[in-house]
């Protein structure tokens, strides 16, 4: 099971996560949870989530989250300030960390899940593209598909969001990529998360299939294999 910590939890791209993990209890549980003053929702959120931490922005808002979490089931510990933000960004049991604080609040946190993955030497997933550096055409026309359909549901939007704010965040702005906006889209359909794969490569055999269909129409394979017979220089390998 993935342990997963929100920063921000009360904002719309931490509820929208909070939707999206609680579609999946078998695969994640929240190990942390943190609020700017929103104690009211927090604490309804740890009632739902069952958190082993949660994170208020000063120790006036902790003591009042203290307050309503007390007589609930299990023990929470809050914690408060910048110093809470990075402890549960850091936990060795949080393998993915939601880092949706807009600005410089969030950057501190961030980069603390990042140097404890990269000490962990896990895989820090992220957004971007090798060839598509501005923005990937593909991801606009699955939206607009999305959205045309009635399926633009909460994995969609919630990529969408981290879309908007990551800049904030990273200090550049990289494109939503293709293969994650269908990765969304799919599960906002209720495929499992770990079929998904599976669909990426059908898309690739149609797209193999594709090919082979242009080839019968405008054979190009022999004029191809002749350019490179005719034309390749070889060269025998350095001593």
């Amino acid at each position: 099971m993935i342990g997963v910590s929100v920063l921000g939890a009360t904002g719309s791209i931490g509820m929208s996560t909070l939707d999206v993990l609680r579609r999946h209890p078998q695969r994640y549980r929240v190990v942390g949870l943190s609020a700017n003053t929103d104690d009211e929702r927090l604490a309804e959120q740890c009632r739902i989530h069952h958190p082993d931490y949660a994170v208020m922005a000063d120790e006036l808002a902790a003591q009042r989250l203290r307050e309503r979490l007390r007589g609930i089931n299990g023990h929470i510990e809050v914690l408060a300030g910048t110093q809470g933000l990075e402890t549960i960004a850091a936990l060795p049991q949080v393998e993915c960390v939601m880092a949706a604080i807009v600005g410089a609040a969030g950057l501190v946190p961030a980069l603390a899940a990042v140097r404890e993955a990269r000490a962990a030497k896990r895989f820090v997933p992220g957004l971007g593209h090798p060839i598509h550096k501005v923005t990937d055409p593909r991801t606009p026309v699955l939206i607009k598909i999305a959205e045309e359909e009635g399926l633009r549901g909460p994995h969609l939007r919630l990529f969408e969001a981290i879309g908007r704010v990551h800049p904030q965040v990273l200090g550049r702005t990289l494109p939503l990529n293709g293969a994650g906006t269908c990765g969304a889209a799919l599960a906002d359909l209720g495929l499992p998360a770990d079929l998904l794969r599976g669909f990426a490569l059908l898309a690739r055999t149609a797209g193999l299939l594709g090919h082979v269909a242009e080839e019968k129409r405008r054979p190009i394979g022999m004029d191809v294999y002749l350019n490179v017979e005719h034309n390749a220089e070889y060269l025998p390998p350095s001593e």
